[in-house]
């Protein structure tokens, strides 16, 4: 009986220690989730064989459980932080048009667990599933001048707007909302970038808005722009007898005669250089010409267009942050982190059209995080293959300092008058 005892408390000591203990970033009470999608909270971690033990309390659809497990913590999804470019709490789209939200990440399994709220259709999910970074697409992002939020036209006619961008497949996630004919739709796919043409600015001297003329006669009006292939998404609204007509297409440029030219674009922006990306939603507030040119002045002034600037920092940053990662330590990595985490916030805020103030304040603190860098900086221009690296970071952050000090010292316009 005593030699009971004796084991007993023997046995009670070691799993309280381990009950106290965190191994690789996974403590005792920590929130997890399996590959399964089910939750529960960390009960014991024994860090000599790398096993956790957990109390389940719901499946991958939210139902009741109660039983405890052991596993190997490679297994477990934690619910804290973030992994790559990915964090708690982001909205992402999987392959098929489902929509969630990202609950917990594991980066020995290189995935995240998604809790799925939207089919493809709209109709409401409820259940947890672990993805790869690479199949989803991100809300919050650009590439290649196509950003979350803009309008776009398929190929085949069909209308409908970015909701997310997959950087790994160079792909959106689209919501649909019109057919070629213009009746509604509403599920959402994946597509890649070069097949998209998007509502907003000029290409070759055709603008948004200006009606058209078909080889064969049809009279339409311009919708987007596909700049992979300089080709022109169309309404069409009459044939050659002049009878109605309603459906959408994508033309080459090259082949169509302007028959009116939108006066919300100047000469400027119409041939001069390449468009603003302004949004779609600008466009059609009929700008006057007085207010064309009273962005051109403030362009002027700066050098260069304010909205472009932003979101290639923006871009910029990201990327090069992506690249600098693999040779980076632990706490130089949670720096490069919050940099990335800052240029993500600046591009949605510009796309999501925020005050002048909050886009400011957003500019001077990624400006600020990137000065604080400067040993990072230094490091990597000391290495050859990273120098490039280096200056990008440099460029973007004297970029940030001469719009900040624009908005602070010259700048007297409105927020449309910059993006």
């Amino acid at each position: 009986m005593k030699s009971f005892l004796t084991i007993a408390l023997i046995t009670a000591g070691i799993s309280s220690a381990h009950a106290f203990n965190c191994h690789k970033n996974i403590c005792p009470n920590d929130k997890v989730i399996s590959r399964s999608g089910f939750v529960g909270n960390v009960i014991g971690i024994n860090p000599n064989n790398n096993n956790v033990s957990v109390h389940w309390t719901q499946d991958t659809n939210g139902y009741s459980k109660n039983f405890r497990e052991t596993l190997d913590f490679t297994s477990l999804y934690i619910t804290k932080g973030c992994y790559r470019d990915l964090c708690l709490g982001d909205i992402v789209f999987s392959q098929s048009g489902y929509v969630g939200e990202v609950v917990a990440h594991n980066q020995f399994q290189d995935k995240v667990s998604v809790h799925w709220t939207q089919d493809t259709n709209g109709y409401s999910k409820n259940f947890r599933e672990a993805k790869s970074v690479e199949s989803l697409s991100v809300e919050n992002s650009c590439m290649l001048g196509i950003c979350d939020k803009d309008k776009v036209i398929s190929p085949s006619g069909y209308e409908g707007k970015v909701v997310g961008i997959n950087k790994s497949l160079s792909s959106a996630t689209v919501h649909w909302t019109k057919d070629t004919n213009g009746y509604s739709k509403n599920f959402r796919e994946l597509v890649s970038l070069d097949k998209l043409s998007v509502a907003r600015g000029c290409l070759l001297g055709i603008c948004i808005g200006d009606g058209v003329f078909s080889p064969s006669g049809y009279e339409g009006t311009v919708l987007g722009f596909n700049r992979s292939n300089n080709k022109a998404a169309i309404h069409w609204t009459k044939d050659p007898n002049g009878y109605s007509k309603n459906f959408r297409e994508t033309k080459d440029i090259a082949s169509l005669a302007v028959s009116n030219y939108c006066i919300d674009f100047s000469e400027s922006e119409r041939y001069g250089r390449r468009d603003r990306p302004r949004r779609s939603d600008d466009r059609v507030s009929n700008h006057s010409r007085n207010d064309d040119q009273v962005r051109g002045n403030a362009q002027d002034r700066l050098g260069f267009s304010f909205r472009d600037r932003a979101l290639m920092i923006a871009e910029v940053v990201i990327e090069t942050s992506r690249q600098l990662e693999p040779y980076l330590n632990n706490d130089q990595e949670r720096k490069i982190d919050e940099i990335k985490k800052q240029a993500l916030r600046l591009s949605s805020r510009i796309n999501g059209g925020r005050e002048i103030k909050v886009v400011r304040n957003t500019l001077y603190y990624l400006g600020e995080l990137l000065d604080d860098s400067s040993e990072i900086i230094d490091r990597a221009l000391e290495t050859d293959r990273l120098s490039g690296l280096a200056e990008d970071y440099m460029t973007s952050y004297e970029s940030i300092k001469t719009m900040v000090r624009f908005l602070d010292n010259d700048f007297q316009g409105q927020q449309v008058d910059l993006y």
